[in-house]
């Protein structure tokens, strides 16, 4: 009886996960962008898109994001009729074991790459690009270096600036310990929410980021998204007055901690994130 009663839920679940699927208005599928840089490529069931989102996750996190919530992105953005690409950076991550060999360098060829990936699946689509924390401070590079590529950008939580956001950081002594550690030892460990190896190469390659250098050039339209709760500053009104464009706004969610409480069912602010995203780049990114 028990094993009757298992198999037909069994059979329900993989039921209802196949009218899924068949019912989903996009495929999905893991890709090789290029070598050690997997992602995911979402494309809507309408074949013809016209539009499509590069999109690229923070600090030693994986291409879903804190929460599965760039993943959640990806698929509303695919109800929305656009197509995205999702990767994984090379050297942070659990595939790494939480030791972040990565650099800034080593970011922006791997933004690069996928963009060329994403434009050949999409060769005659308009590119947005979407960062959430470092993965925006990445976009912002990838925006001030190669301009013409993306039409429309949208930052949640980003960085923008090394000196600015460091000096907000400047009290905490176990911070500064560790930093030292760094830049002496090579490499120091910390744990918060996982057990994370920082590295020297990873650390000293971000001195001198300051988002000013780049936002002058990029032309296309903006929207940052940042909560009051942020451990980063409010960078997004100076932000406004360095973009060139005349389709730049930004949005601070009342009470939305740096990863938007996307961890606390309650009291998340993620479904608001995701909303706003995909109706910016529906508006921006054209028909």
């Amino acid at each position: 009886m028990m094993n009757r009663i298992l198999r037909t839920a069994i059979t329900a679940l993989l039921l209802a996960h196949l009218n899924l699927t068949l019912n989903a208005a996009f495929d999905e599928k893991t890709v090789q962008v290029s070598k050690g840089v997997e992602g995911k490529l979402v494309v809507p069931r309408d074949s013809n898109t016209v539009r499509a989102v590069l999109i690229l996750h923070g600090f030693n996190d994986h291409l879903d994001g804190v929460g599965n919530l760039q993943e959640q992105l990806a698929h509303g953005l695919a109800e929305a009729g656009i197509g995205s690409l999702r990767i994984n950076f090379r050297g942070e991550g659990i595939r790494n074991n939480s030791v972040i060999t990565s650099t800034k360098e080593s970011r922006i060829e791997d933004g690069e790459a996928s963009f060329r990936f994403l434009k050949k699946q999409f060769p005659n689509a308009n590119l947005g690009v979407q960062g959430w924390s470092l993965g925006g401070s990445t976009a912002i590079l990838l925006i001030g270096t190669q301009p013409s590529w993306f039409k429309s950008t949208v930052l949640w939580s980003s960085g923008g600036s090394n000196s600015r956001d460091q000096l907000r950081q400047a009290r905490d002594p176990e911070r500064n310990a560790r930093i030292k550690k760094i830049i002496l030892e090579g490499s120091a460990v910390h744990e918060s929410w996982a057990k994370i190896t920082y590295t020297r190469e990873n650390y000293v390659s971000w001195i001198g980021f300051e988002a000013e250098d780049y936002l002058p050039n990029y032309h296309g339209a903006f929207l940052g998204i940042r909560g009051t709760k942020d451990f980063l500053p409010l960078h997004e009104p100076d932000w406004m007055k360095l973009l060139p464009g005349d389709r730049t706004a930004y949005h601070v969610i009342g009470g939305a901690d740096h990863i938007f409480n996307v961890l606390e069912p309650d009291n998340g602010q993620g479904d608001r994130v995701v909303a706003l995203t995909v109706d910016w780049f529906a508006d921006t990114l054209g028909e």
